[in-house]
């Protein structure tokens, strides 16, 4: 039984918490050329466009709730919050819907279906006639606002290499927030 355990240790003994700088050296992660770095930066960079349509979907309506409350009266009804929390309504639809989705057919799947419910919304919104098309529009929009939530920061995770993993997770919160400023 000792030798067994012996044996386990020693297999066990490069992953251990407390070691020297050598020891630790020696099982981090190589260094990075830059063709890699490049290519992190890139899919990172792909993967934040979900972030930035994030954030110009939730604040182009912005400019709309800042107009007096008759004009609003006049090209909503009494349906402005209705059509402003249908965004909301679908970003929780989306975010529910798209983890089984990524887990079943991937996330780079994923990741470029998730741009049809952007697409189709903001057409429909471009081209609405009446308030339920607009309401319509902004649901789609809302399902891939809750879908990019959830699929970007997972796939910026899984694909940055550790040692620029926070620098590359970020980019998720500042394309969200750049998103607004375009919006804005």
């Amino acid at each position: 039984i000792s030798c067994i355990a012996c044996d386990f240790w020693n297999y066990l003994r490069p992953y251990k918490v407390m070691g020297s700088v050598e020891d630790m050296e020696a099982i981090a992660e190589p260094q990075l050329t830059v063709a890699a770095r490049s290519r992190a930066f890139v899919f990172a960079a792909v993967a934040c466009l979900g972030s930035f349509s994030f954030g110009y979907g939730v604040s182009y309506t912005s400019a709309i709730s800042a107009l007096p409350q008759d004009v609003q009266k006049q090209y909503f009804g009494d349906a402005f919050s209705f059509f402003a929390s249908m965004l909301t309504i679908g970003a929780m639809v989306g975010a529910l819907m798209c983890g089984p989705v990524a887990d079943r057919i991937g996330r780079k799947v994923t990741g470029i279906l998730i741009n049809i419910p952007f697409v189709v919304g903001y057409v429909v919104i471009f081209f609405a006639r009446n308030i339920g098309l607009l309401i319509f529009g902004r649901f789609l929009i809302g399902l891939g606002i809750g879908s990019a939530s959830l699929l970007s920061p997972l796939f910026l995770a899984e694909t940055a290499p550790t040692s620029m993993r926070g620098m590359l997770g970020s980019g998720n919160q500042l394309l969200i927030s750049f998103g607004v400023l375009v919006g804005f």
